[in-house]
């Protein structure tokens, strides 16, 4: 199965490839005057080209990485989990490494964890959370979702993500807010009672030994 996966990923990057230096050689055809300066068309195809290559590549890379560490997660959602958390990364902006840290933090990838105090699903979210961040993204919403829908789980945690970095303007706060709630961090910090620190510091362990090129 690996082997047939690495042969698809050589044949699909071949492919793009071709195209891309095809382009490029016509762009540049020598004695040509006119092939000096790339058309537009062709430089929007080069660049379309270049970003499939690179998300194709970065695609593989998460799954890599979920076949590798998440035997909790069905062989069959492992493709689907991994294009979600790309599509959350550029969407929300923030770095797929981060999003998986955190789904490995929180779950250990098992899409149907529930947390004594009633998180649920992949990036444990409260059904009052969820309930708050479906109303700001304006999409349908019910308590199973965050169980039954992985997809929308990783896309609304991604989302309160991005929000608590925005908020704290500290990757270490926003995930210390991420786990204990931002009100729970605001009350802390009041009393000057010193923020734990086991949890980030967890999250930053395993986002250190993702190996995905994110340039």
């Amino acid at each position: 199965m690996r082997i047939l996966k690495a042969s698809l990923l050589v044949g699909a990057l071949m492919i793009v490839n071709f195209n891309f230096t095809l382009l490029q050689h016509l762009s540049t055809e020598p004695g040509d005057p006119s092939s000096q300066e790339v058309s537009s068309p062709e430089q929007q195809q080069i660049a379309d080209l270049r970003q499939k290559l690179n998300e194709l590549t970065l695609t593989m890379e998460i799954r890599d990485y979920l076949d590798q560490y998440s035997e909790e997660l069905p062989l069959r959602d492992r493709k689907e989990i991994a294009q979600t958390i790309l599509e959350a990364s550029q969407r929300y902006k923030v770095e797929p490494k981060l999003i998986i840290a955190v789904i490995e933090t929180e779950s250990s990838f098992r899409r149907k964890a529930v947390s004594p105090k009633g998180a649920m699903g992949l990036m444990q979210i409260l059904p009052s959370t969820g309930f708050a961040l479906a109303r700001e993204l304006n999409v349908d919403f019910q308590v199973d979702n965050l169980l039954n829908d992985p997809l929308l789980n990783i896309l609304m945690g991604t989302y309160y993500l991005k929000k608590l970095l925005q908020q704290f303007g500290d990757l270490n706060l926003a995930l210390t807010a991420y786990n204990m709630g931002p009100g729970k961090l605001m009350e802390l910090a009041n009393r000057n009672i010193s923020l734990p620190r086991d949890y980030y510091e967890r999250v930053h362990h395993y986002r250190q030994r993702i190996d995905i090129d994110q340039d």
